[in-house]
């Protein structure tokens, strides 16, 4: 029997935008490849929906397994690939993509690359885990550990489960307040050099520089936060917008800028959904804050922590979910100055067998518009920043100067941080 249900009204609106999310880590030690290859292929026979293709039906877009598709198979990608340079990806194309590329001897990157319209990086995290419970079962000579999902179900759309406590007319309110408000705030952005007549310039792909931060640094924005009263997310988003606001001219005095944060709506829902369940469960809510050359690092963060609070306590991230489709249309032209992603408390390394080991995880999206992004990831107890900005409104000189004055103001919190410019040509699609 061949599966297929339509796609929800925000799944739909994602796949449009056609950007995949990419999760990753880098595997030390002697890596069986053909043990990986079946490991994968094992995983695609028990969730259905890794094989599925996103296609075109006659109510709209619709997630669709044949039985006679393939399985989700190995790819080895060549030394110049990179996970910022991902290719959108098109009706027809697999939900799921698994990445394999040598970096040196004994040392690969591991990417799953997904459909953001039906998965997010909570759940490619915990693919990975599952994966490799598969990988290690087999290299013990059993079966595999990860749990099996029946043939014939593909997973329901997170939507349904927010519609019975919103209505369409609440949400459509909520759409054209966030709208307004956007429309009144007018907050500062940087001036997308690479951009064309208005719109995208050509380019594909995005620049990404990464931030490493020490376990000793990761401590003292953890305890810089304590004593602003305020979450560590929210420092990290108060430091990109210092970031940003370094960049503007100075004798503007204080001007206001927005962040853009991602929610994981999982632990919001009734009853919980588990990140194991493959699902696009992201939302976002945002935070405005006034900032000046001089202004105390803390206030900002402060400000940030008591606005996200306020818009959770009162259930906007669910509407901002179930607004999906309004608000991505309104991305490109927002004034919204950085979003700041952080999946930082899914990065659990996976499990794997005696002479393996997984650092270095990360999560990237290229956004459909102009806004700078901060991915924040983990490893054991030391966190990493990812910044992307799409290739397609800054150039590579502008992207330069966003992460240098990023490093400026990491380096007055916790110390300088480790730095990598990741940024190369954008390689042929694949």
């Amino acid at each position: 029997m061949d599966l297929q249900r339509v796609l929800a009204p925000s799944e739909a609106a994602m796949a449009m935008a056609g950007g995949p999310v990419v999760v990753g880590w880098t595997v030390h030690g002697s890596l069986d490849i053909e043990l990986l290859g079946a490991a994968v292929r094992e995983l695609s026979h028990r969730m259905p929906v890794l094989a599925a293709r996103i296609v075109e039906g006659s109510d709209g877009p619709v997630l669709r397994r044949d039985r006679a598709d393939a399985t989700v198979g190995l790819d080895l990608v060549p030394d110049e690939w990179a996970p910022q340079d991902a290719a959108f990806l098109r009706p027809g194309d697999q939900v799921l993509r698994v990445l394999l590329r040598r970096e040196g001897p004994d040392r690969h990157g591991l990417a799953l690359l997904a459909w953001h319209a039906v998965s997010d990086g909570a759940c490619l995290m915990a693919l990975h885990r599952r994966l490799w419970g598969i990988y290690r079962g087999l290299a013990e000579g059993g079966a595999g550990t990860a749990a099996s999902v029946p043939y014939g179900e593909l997973p329901r759309p997170v939507e349904e489960r927010l519609r019975a406590r919103h209505g369409a007319s609440d949400v459509a309110a909520y759409a054209a307040d966030w709208s307004a408000r956007l429309d009144a705030a007018r907050p500062a952005v940087l001036s997308p050099r690479a951009a064309r007549d208005g719109g995208p310039g050509p380019g594909q792909g995005a620049h990404r520089h990464r931030f490493t931060l020490s376990v000793e640094q990761t401590r003292a924005l953890v305890r810089h936060a304590r004593r602003s009263g305020a979450t560590a997310n929210s420092v990290v988003c108060a430091l990109a917008m210092r970031a940003v606001r370094d960049l503007l001219p100075s004798e503007d005095g204080p001007v206001q800028l927005t962040c853009l944060i991602p929610v994981d709506v999982r632990s919001r829902l009734q009853p919980p959904l588990s990140a194991d369940e493959f699902a696009f469960a992201a939302s976002t809510t945002s935070a405005t804050a006034l900032v000046g050359p001089d202004t105390e690092l803390g206030l900002v963060a402060s400000e940030i922590s008591r606005q996200v609070h306020a818009s959770l306590d009162a259930g906007h991230a669910e509407l901002e979910y179930l607004a999906t489709s309004r608000m991505l249309t309104r991305l490109a032209s927002a004034a919204i100055t950085v979003a700041v992603s952080n999946v930082s408390h899914h990065c659990t390394a996976p499990l794997l067998p005696d002479g393996l080991t997984a650092e270095r995880p990360y999560v990237i999206t290229i956004p459909p518009g102009p806004v700078p992004t901060l991915f924040v990831t983990r490893h054991r107890e030391a966190i990493c920043l990812d910044l992307v900005q799409p290739r397609a409104w800054y150039t590579r000189e502008q992207a330069g100067e966003l992460a240098d004055a990023l490093r400026r103001a990491l380096s007055a919190v916790t110390g300088a941080p480790g730095e990598e410019d990741l940024s190369r040509p954008a390689s042929p699609p694949r």
